[in-house]
Parts: structure tokens; C-alpha cells; sequence
């Protein structure tokens, strides 16, 4: 990502160091760090900048054809569905504030690239959603489509503090500044829309000494202050008090796709925004500096030393003298993301799943994935989906079709999550009649016990005994059971298992 940035920056600020910095900025600033910690398709922002570029290109410069341009920007379109879709949409939004941004500020330029401009999103309209058509289908209108929202723009937000205030985010925050930043709305994750004062100094700066000569810097300053505003979700908070105040974000409540953007992520545009002008700004202080000592001699300690306003690094350093202002109260807390193995139990890489168990049926997991334990998912990854599962840690469509965590409400999920994390539920045989409709609406052929993230084994394993009338087998380190009749679970005799609960020995491996 921060790579991507320093490409695209250097379109605007062709001395290399100006561009990295910008590009730093982006790629390292709280947002990215806070989204690391939980949302990694949220950092995968590498496309971003490359809109930028294109929206530039298709609107203001033009010197490629609209059948080039247009195209690419389809595909990038495309590309970033796949990667993150509430990315695209919050693209989508900024490049449509941002157009318009640029016809408020400059309406007789835009007048004469208005044809160009619309050929060029007109083919990127095309391309993408001919690319995208398969996936938007599945996700608009197939099995598991989604009634409206998933997530309330106000869940997570911009606080108006939050811009100045540090947060644990950052390596220098005061005590005081941690009080402040506790009442934000969110958890670590989502409170990353911190960008300090000395950056919004230089970007201020930046924008009132080169509103005329550069128009990228007018642009960019003007969208920076409604990109805040936007962040801020439908209303204001100031300090972790609500205000009520109305903010521009509550137009798209009833607007589908767009009503469930989280808006303190659309923050990262801001970064974006930032960083251009941070690295405008540093090229434009060398390129002055190289220009003319005249400037330089009025200042008093260089009239007494001229020595200093020839000295060749002079331009450099006052640039990079200005990057270290801006970016050194950013410098990123010392986190150490974890990663954990997932565990993958050897089972799932046997021989026995693709001979025992047949494509396509629904396969239980114990334990179940769940927001709190999510590598049985990646243990149906390892499988190659050969498999499908009742439940994970995704949306699903709850009864009336809206999206929800784990939507399912079986007992059947209850009782093994609870056994997992203890003490084991009393269960009777009611219960065990209706986790047997549960298996039974799920046509459920194969239910597998592993060691790995899990616990109280043993009272699971006897449990399903009990539900599925007949012991597992032992097969490399799992207790299966496989060719499991959902129908004819009904009509077995219940056995439920004793209170308090007994110690079980596994049969062996």
C-alpha cells in the first residue's frame, strides 16, 4: 500500500524523497495499524491510490484515450470487489465527492473534458460490472443474498477529536490523551482516525501557499475537509458526547451498499489526501529552495551566515525537516501483531476426506467455527471446500434475510460451544431430540471431533454418541462419524447423558 502511494504521488511530486514520505504516511499511519489489528482486507489498500491516478487521468489530463483509461479503471474496480467491497464503495463515494469538488472549483476547466470524461467512465462502468457480474450475482440475488443493512455508518465514527487526539495507536500519547481517546466510539480497531496537529499544520500549509500555483493542492485541501466531515458519520460526537448535530453522512442511510459503510474507515481517504498534500508540499519547499537564496537571505540567522542558504543539502533538509514534523507524532505504537497457527488437525488433510466424505455434504465441525474460535474455517479451506459447514464466523441471512453473525440459533451450536468452553450444560432428552432436528434440517452426513482449539473432548465425543446413536471411529487423530443418516435420526432411542457428567474414556487413536 505504501508503495502504491509513493508510485502515484510521484505523478504530482517528482522528487523521489517527497513521494516516500507521502507514500509512508499512507501505508503506516494510525488507520493502517488500527485496521491491522483484526481487518487485513482493510489494509490491503494498494488500490486506492491507483483510482486516484485513474480519476485523474480519465477527468483532468487526458492524454491517454477514454478506451484506455476507462477500461483499466473498470478492472481496478473489479479487482478491489474482490479484495475488500466496502473499499470500493467508500472509493466510490470519495471519486463521486471528489468530482464534484473538482467542478465547484474548477468549472471552465472540467467544461472542455466533460466528453472525454464520460466515455472514459462509461467503459470503466461496463468492464467492471462485466467482470464483476458473477460475484454481484451471488451476493444481490443468490441463496445467501442479504436484506438491507450489515452495519450502521454510526456504529464506528470520527470523533472531532479524534483527529488531534492520540490514541494507543501511536507511540507518544500522553495519559491525558489516552482519558480523551477512551471515550471514542470503537475498540482499538476502529479508532485509528487520528492525524495529529503538526500534519494538519503542513496540510493547511501546504494548501493556502499553493492554492495558486498548484491546482492538485487546492483540490486535494478542499476534499481533505469533506472527507473529515464524512468520517464523522450521521451526527456529531464531541470528546465521546453526542451532539445530535446532523452531518452530511445521513443521506445515505436508505441507500443500499452504501447505508452499511463504516464511516471512521472512510478516514483512510483523509490519509490518502494527506499524504499528496505532505509530499506536494515537501517538493514544492525544494524546488523553492533551488530557486532563489533571495527568500533565504531575509532570515536573520541566514543573513549572518550565508554560508548556509548555499550549502547544497540545504533544500533537502528543510524538506525532510518538514516530514519529520509531520510524521514523527504518527510513529506507530511498538505492536507486535500475533500469529497463530490454526491448527490444522491432520484429519482434514487425509485421504479419508475426499474417500469418505461426499462432495458437497454438510459436514459439523467440533469445535464449531464461531467469531471467538474461526479455524475450523480455514480447516474447510485446507479440505479444498470439498465439505460445506452449518455455521462460521460470517454473515448469514437471518430469518426476514438481514445479515447476521452467526445467524442460526440452533441448540445444537449452543450446547457444543458451551461444553467447549465449560462447565458442560445439563442436557436432556428433549435436547437431544432437537439437536437431532438440527442435524436433520442441516442434512448433516459427517460430524467430526478434533483435539486441536478445543476442549472438554470427552464430554463432547459421549454427548454425540448419545445424539447419533452409535460411537465414532478413531481415524488420524479425529473421531468421526461418518454416512450419517439425517432422517433416520428421529426414530432412534434417546439417551441422555448423566448428570453431573461422568469421566469418559476416548477411544483411541
Amino acid at each position: 500500500t505504501a508503495f502504491s502511494a509513493y508510485l502515484v504521488f510521484r505523478r504530482w511530486a517528482p522528487w523521489p524523497p517527497a513521494a516516500f514520505a507521502g507514500g509512508l504516511l499512507y501505508g503506516f499511519s494510525p488507520y493502517m495499524i488500527g485496521q491491522g489489528l483484526g481487518h487485513l482486507h482493510m489494509v490491503l489498500m494498494f488500490l486506492v491510490p491507483v483510482f486516484l491516478l485513474l480519476l485523474d487521468e480519465i477527468m483532468v489530463r487526458q492524454r491517454w484515450r477514454a478506451r484506455v483509461s476507462g477500461p483499466l479503471l473498470g478492472v481496478t474496480a473489479a479487482a478491489q470487489l474482490l479484495v475488500a467491497e466496502e473499499v470500493l464503495a467508500g472509493a466510490a463515494l470519495i471519486g463521486l465527492v471528489g468530482l464534484l469538488v473538482l467542478v465547484a472549483l474548477f468549472p471552465g476547466g472540467v467544461r472542455p473534458r466533460l466528453r472525454h470524461g464520460a466515455v472514459g467512465f462509461a467503459l470503466a462502468t461496463g468492464t467492471g460490472l462485466l467482470l464483476a457480474a458473477v460475484p454481484l450475482y451471488h451476493q444481490l440475488a443468490g441463496p445467501q443474498r442479504l436484506l438491507g443493512t450489515v452495519s450502521s455508518p454510526d456504529r464506528y465514527r470520527a470523533d472531532l477529536l479524534s483527529w488531534v487526539v492520540p490514541s494507543g495507536l501511536v507511540r507518544f500519547a500522553p495519559d491525558w490523551a489516552l482519558r480523551i481517546s477512551g471515550d471514542f466510539v470503537g475498540n482499538a480497531a476502529e479508532n485509528g482516525s487520528y492525524l495529529g496537529v503538526p500534519l494538519l499544520l503542513v496540510a493547511l500549509a501546504a494548501t493556502v501557499a499553493l492554492w495558486r500555483r498548484r491546482p492538485v493542492v487546492r483540490w486535494a485541501g478542499v476534499l481533505l475537509a469533506v472527507v473529515m466531515v464524512l468520517s464523522s458519520g450521521g451526527s456529531l460526537r464531541v470528546g465521546g458526547r453526542e451532539t445530535g448535530f446532523p452531518l452530511p453522512l445521513r443521506l445515505l442511510e436508505h441507500v443500499p451498499l452504501f447505508d452499511s459503510i463504516v464511516s471512521i474507515r472512510l478516514s483512510s481517504y483523509a490519509v490518502l489526501l494527506c499524504g499528496l498534500l505532505l509530499a506536494v508540499g515537501m517538493d514544492a519547499v525544494r524546488e523553492r529552495v533551488l530557486a532563489g537564496g533571495t527568500i533565504l537571505r531575509r532570515w536573520p540567522v541566514l543573513r549572518r551566515w550565508p554560508v548556509l542558504w548555499r550549502w547544497p543539502a540545504l533544500p533537502a533538509s528543510l524538506a525532510g525537516a518538514l516530514a519529520v514534523v509531520a510524521l514523527l507524532p504518527l510513529l506507530p505504537a511498538a505492536y507486535h501483531y500475533r500469529i497463530d497457527d490454526v491448527g490444522v488437525p491432520p484429519w482434514y488433510r487425509s485421504a479419508a476426506v475426499q474417500n469418505r466424505v461426499p462432495l458437497g455434504s454438510v459436514l459439523v465441525t467440533v469445535p464449531a467455527a464461531s467469531a471467538v474460535n474461526s479455524a475450523p474455517m480455514a480447516w474447510q479451506a485446507v479440505a479444498g471446500h470439498r465439505f460445506k459447514v452449518p455455521f462460521g464466523y460470517s454473515l448469514h441471512p437471518d430469518e426476514e434475510g438481514r445479515g447476521r453473525f452467526n445467524a442460526d440459533p440452533s441448540l445444537f451450536a449452543s450446547i457444543m460451544v458451551r461444553i467447549q468452553r465449560g462447565p458442560p450444560p445439563r442436557v436432556n432428552a428433549d435436547h437431544v431430540r432437537e439437536m437431532r432436528a438440527d442435524l436433520r434440517r442441516w442434512q448433516v452426513r459427517t460430524v467430526v471431533v478434533t483435539p486441536e482449539s478445543n476442549a472438554h473432548v470427552a464430554e463432547q465425543v459421549d454427548l454425540l454418541t448419545r445424539v447419533l446413536g452409535r460411537p465414532p471411529v478413531a481415524d488420524t487423530g479425529a473421531w468421526v462419524w461418518y454416512d450419517v443418516e439425517p432422517d433416520g435420526l428421529a426414530a432412534l432411542p434417546v439417551v441422555p447423558p448423566p448428570w453431573p457428567p461422568q469421566p469418559v474414556s476416548l477411544p483411541g487413536r
